[in-house]
């Protein structure tokens, strides 16, 4: 692995960006209660964090923990493994899924068809990043930070076998 790297997105920029989303989330469920945060656990704990910081609305916070990349990997197998299932009810919940990065898409199919299967409300996508040049599977994203280039990228959250998650931007490493 390379050591020399650059910064995609600025820590002050990812700042900004999760106050703006949540400002519009704010505005978007207002009206509601029942509203429940959903991490996908592991990489999107600093970004879902800082958004559940940032809102002014009452929610209540959940997590689950799935894989579709083998260990060492930078490439999704498709074969999405549950690590850890939602850890409460989500029927009739105005749930907000919150991701770090949709990249092929098959995760998030299979957190969406999870929580799909609580009958919750409502169900809402929010992610931190995009690469949409590397979908596969078409899946809903209601609130983005960022859409990004096919960057293997680390930080905020995003490792690279278990590094660079404490990072507060959003890099990758030059070819």
């Amino acid at each position: 692995m390379p050591n020399t790297h650059k910064t995609l997105i600025a820590s002050d920029v990812i700042q900004n960006r999760i106050r703006e989303l949540a400002a519009t989330i704010d505005h978007d469920y207002a009206h509601l209660q029942n509203v429940v945060l959903v991490c996908v656990l592991t990489g999107a704990i600093p970004f879902f964090d800082a958004l559940s910081d940032a809102l002014t609305i009452p929610h209540e916070k959940a997590s689950i923990r799935v894989s579709s990349y083998g260990v060492g990997s930078r490439l999704s197998t498709g074969d999405v493994q549950v690590l850890q299932p939602i850890n409460m009810p989500l029927y009739n919940a105005h749930v907000i899924i919150v991701e770090d990065i949709i990249d092929t898409g098959y995760s998030m199919q299979a957190v969406l068809e999870l929580i799909d299967s609580e009958s919750p409300a409502s169900v809402s996508v929010c992610a931190l990043l995009s690469k949409p040049t590397r979908r596969i599977v078409d899946v809903p994203i209601d609130y983005l930070g960022f859409s990004i280039e096919d960057h293997f990228v680390f930080g905020y959250g995003i490792d690279v076998d278990q590094q660079y998650r404490e990072l507060d931007y959003i890099g990758y490493f030059e070819t």
